[in-house]
């Protein structure tokens, strides 16, 4: 049986055929792979989503700090300058401030519910390779920190005290 396989022309043909083209379905076979792992490498995974997500409420954190800052130099602006101080513009600063860190350190059970704090937080229990981003975090705090011990900082009032300042 295997001698009429090798000596049929028809048979003959279909071995020929078929080594010939072994290299060409090799070559398809190493180019399909290489596809679907390129395909696969650009689906970002949920760990470079966090990430991503994670520095972009730094950058929000970051913005709030700018306007906190901001009011620091307008109230410098205004003990320089010739307008008064009022008790108007003290409640104003102090709304805008209460808006900042309520936005910073708002609680929540859902996601919209949540403030810059939490959200940071909960990505930092679930995400890796943070590494540099949790730098940029902590200096974040340490400039936070500088603000609120700043002379012109509007602080925020201790629990059970009605003032301010």
């Amino acid at each position: 049986m295997l001698k009429n396989i090798l000596t049929d022309p028809t048979w003959l043909g279909v071995i020929i055929g078929t080594l010939a083209l072994t290299p060409q379905v090799v070559k398809l076979g190493v180019w399909s792979v290489k596809r679907w792992k390129t395909w696969r490498n650009t689906i970002p995974t949920k760990s470079a989503k966090d990430r991503a997500v994670y520095g972009k409420l730094l950058d929000q954190y970051e913005q709030y700090l700018s306007l906190m800052e901001d009011l620091i130099i307008l109230r410098a602006q205004f003990e320089r300058g010739s307008d008064e101080w009022t008790p108007e513009l003290q409640q104003r600063f102090s709304e805008t401030r209460d808006r900042v860190y309520n936005s910073l350190e708002k609680q929540g059970d859902r996601e919209d519910d949540m403030g810059i704090f939490q959200k940071l937080d909960i990505l930092e229990e679930r995400t890796i390779g943070l590494g540099e981003q949790l730098k940029r975090r902590g200096k974040l705090r340490d400039r936070q920190d500088e603000i609120e011990v700043h002379r012109l900082f509007i602080g925020r009032p201790l629990p059970n005290s009605g003032g301010g300042e």
